[in-house]
């Protein structure tokens, strides 16, 4: 039988054994309704994204492949006239996945099968990194996002021209065409800027007051246009016919950079800027060198998301699929105090580097004082101790010195007191960062932190091979889909390369 077709060297011959059996079509029953014609089935259109992400194929050529390859037919076991889907299928798909919450759904039936052999196992170690994903759009500049917020509020609400004041249909006119401002100079461009904003201003009091203001606030695009003229022009004070003032410098962490991909962000690090998401990838850190890492979790932030705080996010995430590990190798950024307090109330070890100890010296009249935790005493030079303490923010203490101490020190000249006795703030020394400063400069933990440089290739291999770094779609949940099924691609190959290891051993 065709059945019998595929070898176990065939990456199809896996998808057949292990993970089509665990896809089941009552779990997309809440996706289709009983009315209208019979859809194509939906374990179809998810092995075929699967095997899209795979083999790094467009959504054209993946219908192409399921007309023609014998190898996808039979693993789904499909008759060889089965005459295949129309591209746009997928795409219908991929939005019922998303509409219904089941963005994930691949991943994690490949991570549960993973669990069930024991390739994956809990209580075991794991190690976490980030990279950045760039978004479906281009950066723009002041200008451009200005019009362009503009242009696309203009097209959502054609239907509404006719009720505009005669005012606001010129304008709508003027910002329905993309603009250039190519070879224009200074004065042309701040005269652009000033006519936008004023252009968003009035259109957001026309939309807020007009007689469909609920259906044009409902609007993504008004949202988008709202959010744009708050976070760069400056409008309170200001009379109401006035041109609002422009915002010299707009950034910040919701800062909307393009009105076509509302939650992209700009961000930078290591000297790398970006416009899109940030990508939190761990994996496991088997014991036994033949077996591979398995990806155990994947997921999308915003790009000016810190790392560390994407920690409890992973952590929940973990213990929700029983996978809670018993130590984490991560870098720098996740390795905060609060992390490693709080991971480590729930029996976790988070390894791996803490941020250096500040090499900024005091200056001359603040050197040599000192904090004492366990007395909480501030000492100065000549051994006398401070009259008050305060605390400031987590780690920062401030004293002060009575003025009749200051007076006749022979140190004044030096220290500088004010005229109410010498003031200082001292950064408290954690015990967490001193303990862990001291065990870095050990070769115990530079050895132990080689099984953190794993992640490294993960995400090379996920770059590389699912074409992870430019993501396919726009919008942070169509994001997060791309994400998932190319961490589902992974574990697949990753589970092939060991049953075709394994079948080699029992052949020899």
């Amino acid at each position: 039988m065709l059945r019998d077709f595929l070898r176990p060297d065939d990456l199809c011959y896996t998808l057949q054994m292990e993970i089509i059996p665990r896809i089941k079509l009552a779990d997309f029953e809440t996706m289709y309704s009983e009315k209208g014609r019979p859809p194509v089935s939906p374990v179809v259109l998810l092995v075929i994204l699967i095997l899209q992400y795979i083999e790094g194929l467009s959504d054209r050529a993946a219908a192409s492949n399921l007309r023609f390859r014998l190898d996808w037919k039979i693993a789904l076991g499909l008759e060889l006239d089965y005459e295949g889907i129309h591209p746009t299928t997928l795409v219908y798909f991929r939005d019922r996945l998303l509409n219904n919450e089941q963005a994930s759904y691949a991943f994690d039936q490949v991570l549960e099968h993973l669990k069930e052999i024991g390739l994956v196992k809990k209580g075991g170690k794991q190690r976490i990194d980030s990279t950045h994903v760039i978004g479906e759009v281009r950066e723009l500049s002041r200008i451009e996002l200005f019009h362009e917020t503009l242009r696309l509020f203009m097209e959502k609400v054609k239907s509404h021209k006719p009720m505009m004041p005669s005012m606001l249909q010129e304008k709508h006119d003027y910002y329905i065409s993309p603009i250039s401002t190519r070879g224009a100079s200074d004065k042309q461009k701040a005269k652009f800027i000033s006519e936008a904003g004023l252009s968003m201003k009035v259109f957001i009091e026309w939309g807020e007051g007009c007689r469909d203001s609920a259906d044009i606030l409902a609007m993504e695009a008004f949202r988008t246009l709202s959010t744009v003229f708050s976070q760069n022009f400056q409008d309170e004070g200001l009379e109401e016919s006035s041109v609002p003032a422009l915002i010299p410098i707009a950034t910040g962490k919701d800062h909307v950079c393009s009105p076509h991909e509302p939650e992209a962000r700009y961000a930078n690090k290591g000297g790398k800027g970006w416009l899109g998401y940030k990508l939190q990838v761990a994996e496991t850190v088997p014991e036994d060198d033949d077996l591979p890492n398995f990806i155990t979790y994947i997921d999308v932030n915003d790009a000016t998301d810190h790392d560390g705080n994407a920690v409890p996010a992973f952590i929940a995430d973990q213990d929700g699929k029983d996978l809670k590990p018993s130590e984490i190798y991560a870098d720098t950024h996740y390795n905060s105090v609060e992390n490693i307090e709080n991971l480590a109330r729930q029996s976790i070890d988070l390894k791996g580097p803490v941020v250096p100890e500040p090499t900024k010296q005091p200056k001359p009249e603040n050197q040599g004082f000192t904090y004492d935790a366990e007395t909480q005493i501030i000492r100065c030079p000549m051994g006398f101790e401070a009259e008050k303490i305060s605390f400031h923010e987590p780690d920062k203490v401030h004293g002060r010195f009575a003025a009749k101490t200051c007076l006749h020190c022979e140190r004044r000249d030096v220290c500088d007191p004010q005229k109410r006795g010498k003031q200082i703030t001292l950064r408290k020394v954690n015990a967490i960062l001193k303990t862990r400063r001291e065990a870095m400069q050990t070769e115990a933990f530079k050895k132990d932190m080689h099984k953190r440089n794993g992640i490294e290739g993960t995400i090379s291999g996920l770059v590389r091979g699912q074409k992870l770094r430019r993501s396919r779609f726009r919008g942070k949940a169509k994001v997060q889909l791309h994400i998932k099924f190319s961490g589902a691609a992974a574990n697949i190959m990753r589970l092939h390369k060991v049953r075709c290891v394994q079948n080699f051993k029992n052949a020899a």
